[in-house]
């Protein structure tokens, strides 16, 4: 890669498929001078859905592989249409970091906040005087900043919370918001029925569109609900908060679901099967933990024994086990055909061993 002589802001990852009639097939990456023919580097080769291992050098071309590449943005504009690829395309968001510019995009951030904080200017103000610092310094190019603008994302959520507007003066908020306590006390489970409600309407939402945006929508219903039961409204907003933030059904509530959806060959089946589960532990968790605020260092206590037990339990479980099984493989290296001894915890115990027919099998008292 360093022989490429492309500036790093320009580099990216492409993949390009090889054409039946390349002159690339039937030849060596190296032999075929790829670098110097096309300016790129492979990085990479798949081939049948496999990643081809060893020297990528010696790697012999065929007809539908996939190069991964290293190269400059000019190679999609000059290759997109070539006879030697039948598709390229950019890989999103693959610039190498410049760490060597680490020091001034640090510097922005961190002067952003403390500028706001102060109160010298609005947020907004801030935020563009550091991305302008950061464009002029070579930390993003123009056109990195000019693409990280999603319109879309703006413009629902601009849109939501017009429509949440409506629904609120038209009275959909306070029927919607009726309908939850009516449930919730024909249940008798009071505030958890209503939280639980508020809860799973907000998912459901945030599950087909973003999770800003069922946020809006859902915010005037939230509001009426808890002002009409005199339910504290922080409480409340953390429910929407949480459920808003919660789109693991669906492979469309959330970007990064999407991100992974193709890459990892999953089917929404997956995300539901998954995901199922781990919306009804979360619902569950965040109730409780809403109904808990009062003391809230429980609920902190609870969440870090049970994050230790998550992260520890496994590993613990696997070591005694490791353990085990070499000390049992010791024994049986060391044991007699008659008895053997079994040392554990501080613990000797002598165990008959019945031989049968030449197969030993241990008795474990």
């Amino acid at each position: 890669v360093s022989k490429l002589g492309t500036a790093k802001l320009d580099r990216r990852l492409v993949q390009a498929v090889i054409a039946p009639g390349c002159h690339l097939v039937g030849s060596t990456v190296r032999d075929s001078h790829f670098r110097s023919t096309y300016n790129a580097v492979i990085v990479g080769i798949h081939r049948n859905g496999s990643h081809l291992l060893g020297k990528i050098g010696d790697v012999v071309l065929s007809a539908g592989d996939v190069l991964l590449l290293d190269c400059g943005s000019n190679f999609i504009k000059l290759y997109r249409k070539s006879r030697d690829f039948l598709l390229v395309y950019e890989l999103e968001d693959s610039t190498p970091p410049r760490k060597e510019k680490l020091g001034i995009a640090l510097a922005c951030a961190v002067s952003m906040i403390i500028i706001y904080i102060s109160g010298v200017a609005d947020l907004i103000t801030v935020a563009a005087l550091a991305a302008s610092v950061m464009i002029c310094c070579g930390c993003i190019s123009v056109q990195t900043a000019r693409e990280s603008i999603k319109w879309d994302v703006y413009v629902t959520i601009a849109c939501s919370f017009g429509f949440s507007k409506a629904i609120e003066q038209t009275g959909v908020a306070d029927t919607l918001a009726g309908w939850f306590v009516d449930a919730s006390l024909a249940s008798g489970t009071g505030e958890a029925g209503i939280f639980t409600g508020i809860y799973i309407a907000t998912v459901l939402l945030s599950n087909v569109m973003a999770n800003n945006a069922a946020a809006a929508l859902m915010f005037p219903v939230a509001a009426s609900t808890a002002e009409s039961q005199g339910i504290n409204l922080s409480s409340m907003f953390y429910i929407l908060m949480l459920a808003a933030s919660a789109s693991f059904v669906s492979p469309f509530g959330y970007q990064t679901n999407l991100m992974v959806w193709n890459p990892g060959n999953y089917q929404f089946s997956d995300f539901v099967r998954f995901g199922g589960p781990m919306q009804i532990w979360q619902m569950a968790i965040s109730v409780i933990a809403v109904l808990l605020l009062d003391v809230w260092y429980v609920v902190w206590i609870a969440a870090l024994a049970a994050g230790c037990a998550a992260i520890l339990g496994p590993t613990t479980f696997h070591a005694v086990r490791d353990w085990w099984r070499k000390k049992w493989q010791s024994i049986d290296d060391n044991s007699s055909p008659e008895s053997t001894a079994m040392m554990g915890d501080g613990l000797l115990t002598e165990v008959n061993v019945l031989a049968k027919d030449g197969v030993t099998s241990h008795a474990i008292l």
